[in-house]
């Protein structure tokens, strides 16, 4: 069976850099979204899957760590198996290398988010939602996680990083045909008991980042901010409610 896309994130780009409202980003709290896996994972459990893959493509370290957490709620749980495919490091990182030439590399420096790679893949996918000017943006080069935080912090950041306008079709069909056989071939050793355990996740290698660590701890505590806020609020209703019930 395949379920429907859930059209939900955490941790976008933009938080790099401390900003928590940005055009085009709307995501949900960590916590949302794990819930929101856990509570399918039960649901799913519950009506005897054995077997369940997540497909997601978002590196954002909260965002896998909700997927991981919840597929190692249903697999500790219900004796099964949960795999987020693409929050395990030989997927995420899978070959091929050499879409580009050493000089586009070069051009690209270190990135995240947005990038040629990002852009090629979409032109892909789906062209038809990649505008035309994307060819002409400027390139926001960085060269370590240190000057990924600096440009996003820029109040002219345009919300992306490396160097869009290198991006092409060959280079994205190359790379998600990377991508596609490499979550194959670890799904079929999730089927066959053969994947490696532990597997090396995207969250462990991201933690052990001070930058990445530093970004991550500030997008969970605007995280409680949010929760306390709404809380709050929901208290502030309910008492309201229970005053004119009086």
């Amino acid at each position: 069976m395949r379920f429907p896309p859930l059209p939900l994130g955490a941790m976008p780009a933009n938080e790099i850099g401390g900003r928590f409202s940005f055009p085009g980003s709307y995501p949900v709290r960590m916590a949302t979204l794990r819930a929101v896996f856990m509570d399918l994972a039960t649901d799913l459990g519950d009506a005897g899957f054995r077997y369940v893959m997540v497909l997601n493509y978002h590196g954002g370290p909260t965002h896998n760590q909700a997927l991981d957490d919840a597929s190692r709620y249903f697999s500790e749980k219900y004796g099964a198996v949960m795999v987020n495919l693409m929050g395990l490091i030989d997927v995420a990182g899978a070959p091929p290398h050499d879409q580009f030439t050493k000089a586009e590399r070069d051009a690209e420096g270190f990135s995240v988010h947005a990038d040629a790679d990002e852009h090629s893949r979409m032109l892909f996918l789906k062209s038809d939602l990649v505008g035309a000017a994307v060819h002409q943006a400027p390139a926001v080069v960085a060269h370590d996680p240190a000057d990924l935080v600096a440009l996003a912090r820029k109040p002219d950041w345009p919300g992306y990083f490396g160097t869009p306008a290198i991006a092409n079709v060959t280079a994205g069909r190359r790379k998600m045909e990377g991508l596609a056989a490499a979550a194959v071939d670890a799904a079929l050793k999730t089927l066959d008991g053969t994947l490696p355990a532990p597997a090396r996740h995207v969250v462990d290698q991201a933690s052990a980042d001070p930058t990445f660590q530093q970004i991550t701890d500030a997008s969970l505590e605007h995280d409680r901010q949010v929760e306390k806020s709404e809380l709050d609020w929901l208290a502030a209703a309910s008492r309201a409610r229970a005053g004119d019930r009086r």
